[in-house]
């Protein structure tokens, strides 16, 4: 199945904006414009190369672009320091650095939609960034040091955590390759010092205004990622019960939608905010327009229009009908949230091993039952913490190197258990609940995946999907238009009704998602995201010329003498100011 050509213009736009940056931001570290590139190729080839350090009692695996790469750099950037002062410094501000990431990472558990500024797969990359930018101050050097560095130093903390237990698991580090923390904060951590010390320059009329205006700056950027880490003290939430069922996962509460009338919609854990949608079973589209502790105010948005219902019968067709020559997995699996367990079953919550990996091998064996190629991911992401999401990221981006045309991430919800029990067909399972992110460039292409995997259960097993939760977060789902967070059942629920449910959605996974070409949707989608990127490129470039350039006719002479450069033969540019 091809993608669809929006896609790949999204694909390709978001990574020229992203190695474009890169690519500036290396050359302030004063490397060459050739050193910048090879720098930059090294990371994008050893993307794809994992190398396994050790196999038991668990695996850990090191990414070369993900993590080698910047190393070398960092020895590098090192070994050419000015002084030993400035090594010193980078060296602690590494240090400093891991130590606000995992702090941050051990008091937040937060699903992605408590962020109200930044995405968690984002936060902590852009926390050490910041963290590095602080502590090497003007150094551009140490700056770049201290955020990457920091970020591979809690990878190797993470690493001996999970060695400490024992027990068979995987730990990647750098997994991510081009796209990883380890790289992202480097480059935020130079970028800030590039930015700033620029605003610096041009507004300080001394060391007195620039002293302010960097304490100025620092303490905002420290306010934005503190509001977006949710660490302010939230409303106490009482545990709830219903039906004498408490709903409590984590010291957590449950959160009750309620309807205009006080009536009572759902149930949900998940932390939602003003402006995410719930369409129920019905499909009717419900908007939050107030959150007052546990209780979420929603208002009545009317019906959500639905895609015509998939047929059962295309979802065990043979691969290569459905999807041509596809050398790839049909569906990846993974399970971000590791521990999360059924108490009717197991006791508890959650354990280090969580009963949600049967649930996801029980979707698993009925998708290869029905002729298709599965990919089940085993890493295991714990602690159930604010970076189990940066952790699970890297497992997506493994995945995705077999192209599946679906990637879902199991998870199970933390309310009384008559929320999702239901009956289809005469077999009694827990209801499906489908998640979407709307906090990435493939919000429209995921959302009308989901809404065809809704209209098609609906039409062939009533009662098996629960409804979709458009929640303000990521989800991981910007790395594919057809990616889905999918939550089978509560922890009060038993684990063998979960295992039911999983085993009934199969079908309607496959027969709404594999067997169907690309859809408009996603196209569209794809498209209307590449357009958001190309305007934000724009304005991103307009912005670095005005603060280098510092008047409004110095960057349209740049712009011109830029243009005349590029124009073919024969083509008259812009007209020249007449400024150099």
């Amino acid at each position: 199945m091809p993608l669809p050509t929006g896609v790949i213009v999204l694909v390709v736009v978001a990574a020229l904006i992203f190695f474009g940056l890169a690519h500036r931001a290396l050359d302030r570290l004063r490397l060459t414009d050739g050193q910048a590139l090879l720098v930059i190729a090294a990371i994008i080839a050893g993307s794809f190369i994992d190398l396994p350090l050790m196999r038991t009692p668990f695996t850990l695996s090191v990414n070369v672009g993900g993590a080698l790469v910047p190393l070398a750099l960092v020895v590098y950037l090192l070994w050419r320091a000015d002084s030993s002062a400035e090594r010193v410094r980078a060296l602690v501000g590494a240090v400093i650095t891991a130590a606000a990431v995992l702090a941050v990472a051990s008091m937040t558990d937060f699903e992605p939609g408590r962020a109200d500024f930044l995405d968690p797969i984002w936060l902590f990359g852009g926390l050490g960034g910041v963290a590095g930018y602080l502590v090497g101050q003007r150094s551009r050097r140490a700056s770049f040091v201290a955020g990457s560095l920091g970020l591979l130093l809690t990878d190797l903390v993470h690493a001996l955590q999970v060695a400490r237990l024992g027990q068979a698991a995987t730990v990647m580090i750098g997994g991510a390759g081009a796209f990883d923390m380890i790289v992202l904060a480097g480059i935020l951590a130079l970028g800030l010092a590039e930015v700033v010390g620029e605003v610096r320059e041009r507004l300080s009329g001394g060391p007195g205004p620039a002293a302010l205006l960097l304490a100025v700056a620092s303490a905002s950027l420290v306010a934005v990622l503190w509001a977006a880490t949710g660490l302010t003290a939230p409303t106490p939430v009482p545990a709830a019960s219903v039906g004498g069922a408490e709903a409590v996962e984590h010291a957590d509460a449950y959160y009750t939608l309620v309807r205009p009338d006080g009536s009572v919609l759902t149930y949900t854990a998940r932390r939602l905010t003003v402006g995410d949608v719930y369409i129920d079973a019905a499909n009717r589209r419900w908007e939050v327009e107030g959150v007052q502790g546990e209780r979420i105010r929603v208002r009545d948005a009317g019906l959500e229009p639905m895609p015509q219902a998939s047929s059962l019968q295309s979802s065990g067709l043979p691969v290569p009908a459905a999807l041509g020559v596809r050398r790839g997995a049909d569906v990846a699996i993974y399970f971000t949230h590791s521990d999360e367990s059924y108490v009717p079953t197991s006791g508890t919550p959650a354990k280090w091993w969580g009963d949600i990996y049967q649930v996801g091998e029980t979707l698993a064996e009925e998708l290869r039952r029905l002729g298709h190629r599965v990919q089940v991911s085993r890493n295991n992401h714990n602690p159930h913490d604010g970076q189990a999401y940066t952790r699970s990221r890297r497992t997506a981006m493994q995945l995705m190197r077999a192209q599946p045309a679906l990637l879902v991430d199991i998870h199970r919800d933390a309310v009384p258990p008559e929320v999702y029990e239901t009956e289809v067909k005469g077999q009694p399972a827990t209801k499906v609940r489908l998640v979407v992110g709307r906090q990435n460039q493939n919000m429209q292409a995921n959302l009308a995946f989901a809404k065809q995997i809704k209209a098609t259960a609906d039409r062939e097993l009533p009662g098996l999907i629960e409804g979709i939760f458009i929640a303000q977060g990521d989800y991981n789902q910007d790395l594919m238009p057809r990616a889905i967070l999918l939550e089978f059942g509560a922890h009060t629920n038993p684990l063998e009704l979960a295992q039911t449910g999983a085993r009934l959605f199969a079908p309607v996974l496959a027969a709404a998602g594999i067997g169907r070409p690309g859809s408009r949707e996603v196209g569209a989608g794809a498209w209307r995201s590449a357009g958001v990127l190309v305007v934000a490129l724009l304005v991103g470039a307009v912005g670095f010329l005005a603060l280098n350039a510092g008047s409004a006719d110095a960057v349209r002479s740049a712009i011109v003498r830029w243009w005349r450069r590029v124009a073919p033969a024969g083509q008259d540019g812009p007209a020249d100011d007449g400024q150099p």
